[in-house]
């Protein structure tokens, strides 16, 4: 969770925040993998 939180704070995640409306699952999942890259990587 403290990955997902990362992620909705920092500048890119504020800008997916501000197109949730045209969420999709897809673009969930990506957002899922990048959040799972990072949390590999750190």
């Amino acid at each position: 969770m403290k990955a997902d939180e990362r992620y909705r704070n920092s500048h890119r995640g504020k800008i997916e925040s501000r197109r949730a409306p045209e969420y999709t699952p897809l673009t969930y999942c990506k957002i899922k993998i990048k959040i799972n890259r990072a949390r590999l990587v750190v």
